[in-house]
């Protein structure tokens, strides 16, 4: 029944919409007035439905949006989807120590210095 409602009503909108573009339309003057606002309030009406559904959709993902950033500040949703990344910082606002960062590299290179002269050294019979 529903189904057989919404036909007739796109039926008699379709209707109206080409009545509204006839040319013989514009000598009805105020009496056409009536058929225009018809279509003008289905129009919003489906507008307004439609925005209704698409809020009621994105509601709860604001209100998860709002928790998570109350809850854990650092911590962005967005950057999570959008960027795929839970919202890193950039190299140059990080925050360290230039002293322990240099003896963390430089213990590195030593190592690596190592491993590369075991490997160049032929190996003794």
């Amino acid at each position: 029944a529903l189904l057989l409602k919404i036909f007739w009503l796109r039926l008699s909108m379709g209707l109206a919409m080409t009545a509204i573009r006839s040319s013989c339309f514009e000598r009805l003057g105020c009496l056409g007035r009536p058929l225009e606002l018809w279509l003008d309030a289905l129009c919003m009406f489906r507008d307004i439905v439609v925005s209704s559904i698409i809020f009621l959709a994105l509601c709860p993902l604001v209100l998860l949006s709002g928790i998570s950033e109350f809850i854990c500040p650092t911590f962005s949703i967005h950057h999570l989807i959008i960027y795929r990344q839970p919202g890193h910082t950039d190299r140059e606002n990080l925050d360290f120590d230039p002293i322990l960062a240099r003896m963390c590299f430089e213990e590195y290179e030593t190592e690596e210095d190592t491993d590369d002269s075991d490997l160049s050294t032929p190996p003794h019979d």
